[in-house]
């Protein structure tokens, strides 16, 4: 079972080399690349005809709706702000504070946006602050946005309060004091790496910067309402993500019921797209709705944002295919009966018993229980329900 999933592994690990050579040495669209490799992988995994058509499809119209709404969103805010002058006046406000460094800055918004639910949808809300965070420089933008989804990934495994984490700690039984003691030093540490790290050179060149919207009409004369109204198109919906995140606690903070409905409910991206659209909307009614009412402009802006629809769904067709093969948690599992000696410390999570988690898996699969999950509780020396069965029970089956 184990060499299977191992197998399985070593083929996505193939199959991420065959992407990226493909993208960048012979300069393929990612979509098209996609498209080719998540079949050949899920073929060589096993997967039958139908059950590869199937599982491909359930991930692709999966991404469509959770980021892709959120992604449509943001490059709706993002032109508004571009045709309205919000960010031109933002980018002349935030150039009092360049000397911090666009990637700090970024840096220090992914730090907070981590604590969101999701962290894609959280890194698509703060795309249009890349363009008055990064400056005019198309490099200086692109620099800005790595060190953003760096400074979301670390913020989402290790700050309290973000959704792995908190699973983590439900679990395991660990101690919340702890958890954040350890995690957000970490999760600084390894925000300010991602904000040095995009700085360093890069060997690919720059894209030639796209205006979202063209022509800008009073792009000189944007009011200081509008750069607030951009601030604020980004700020309440990740905020909303960030409650949504708070409603997912075990202990339920903000209340049970239909309370945490409501929680879970604001921060879909439906919801998200309502709010952050409208609020640039009310900023500047007149204008806002005229932009959206015009064909040629609605045109331009979704066919800047079809290409990269297209490679998030692709993705994550290829992401289900790799989910439902299994191969993460036995590799997982296999992982844990590794012994790392002194740089144990860097598991952020420990078990105080490892009994526990026995028993915490026992109840959430209560009918079916896989076979890792028994090998696993003999190892640590917690009875299983076979082990506890009387040995002259005739459906005990053989050690």
């Amino acid at each position: 079972m184990y060499g299977m999933h191992s197998a399985q592994a070593l083929v996505f690990l193939a199959s991420v080399g065959v992407l990226i050579v493909a993208t960048q040495w012979r300069h393929f669209h990612p979509f098209v690349a996609l498209v080719v490799i998540a079949p050949a992988f899920g073929a060589i995994a096993g997967y039958t005809t139908a059950q590869l058509g199937s599982n491909f499809g359930s991930g692709f119209s999966e991404k469509i709706y959770s980021p892709g709404l959120v992604i449509v969103a943001a490059t709706l805010v993002a032109g508004l702000a571009e045709s309205t002058g919000a960010s031109d006046r933002l980018m002349a406000k935030i150039e009092r504070w360049r000397w911090l460094g666009s990637n700090w800055i970024a840096g220090l918004l992914g730090l907070v946006a981590g604590i969101a639910a999701s962290p894609a949808s959280a890194f698509a809300l703060l795309t249009p602050l890349m363009r008055p965070i990064g400056g005019a420089s198309v490099r200086s933008r692109q620099a800005a946005s790595i060190a953003l989804a760096l400074a979301i990934s670390a913020s989402h495994g290790l700050a309290l309060f973000a959704p792995v984490p908190m699973a983590a700690a439900a679990i395991l039984g660990a101690d919340w004091g702890n958890v954040a003691l350890f995690g957000l030093p970490l999760a600084a540490l390894l925000a300010a790496f991602g904000a040095a790290f995009a700085q360093w050179p890069s060997g690919f060149k720059a894209t030639e910067d796209q205006p979202i919207a063209e022509p800008r009409p009073g792009a000189g004369g944007g009011s200081s309402r509008s750069s607030i109204a951009l601030l604020l198109a980004t700020a309440i919906p990740l905020l909303m993500l960030i409650e949504q995140s708070l409603g997912d606690i075990p202990s339920e903070p903000l209340g049970g019921g239909t309370a945490r409905e409501l929680v879970l409910g604001i921060g879909r991206p439906l919801m998200l797209l309502l709010v952050g659209v409208g609020l640039m909307v009310i900023a500047q009614p007149w204008r806002s709705l005229g932009l959206l009412a015009d064909a040629a402009w609605m045109q331009r802006v979704l066919g800047l944002v079809a290409s990269v629809l297209l490679i998030v769904c692709a993705a994550g067709g290829l992401q289900r295919l790799c989910q439902l093969t299994g191969m993460a948690e036995m590799l997982g599992e296999r992982t844990l009966g590794w012994h790392f000696g002194a740089f144990g410390v860097l598991v952020p999570f420990l078990p105080r018993r490892r009994s526990r988690r026995c028993k915490v898996r026992r109840r959430s699969l209560p009918l079916q229980r896989p076979a890792w999950s028994s090998r696993s509780c003999r190892r640590s020396g917690s009875p299983t329900r076979t082990e506890g069965r009387s040995p002259r029970s005739p459906s005990a089956p053989a050690p």
